[in-house]
């Protein structure tokens, strides 16, 4: 177990790592990293708040493509974290 942890490093090397979504033949670009907010959007049911951090000016377009299970795998595949029940 580390005695300390610089947050500032470690982002600056998550930053450089793209994640992309392709759906309905287009590529969308995600955010490196999710706010934590993002996790208590899906717990509140807020999916298209959740949304709207994933894909931004996008979100209208994607939206309607997306299922549950889309939404899961970009939490699971490119983020490695579970979505709440």
């Amino acid at each position: 177990m580390a005695d300390s942890l610089n947050l500032d490093a470690r982002r600056a090397e998550v930053l450089h790592k793209s994640k992309t979504v392709t759906i309905g033949g287009e590529s969308y670009e995600l955010p490196p990293e999710l706010p934590l907010i993002f996790g208590e959007y899906l717990a509140g049911g807020q999916f298209r708040a959740g949304l709207e951090l994933l894909f931004g000016e996008g979100t209208d377009t994607v939206a309607p493509l997306l299922s549950m299970d889309d939404l899961v795998a970009i939490c699971q595949d490119l983020y490695g974290i579970a979505v709440p029940e």
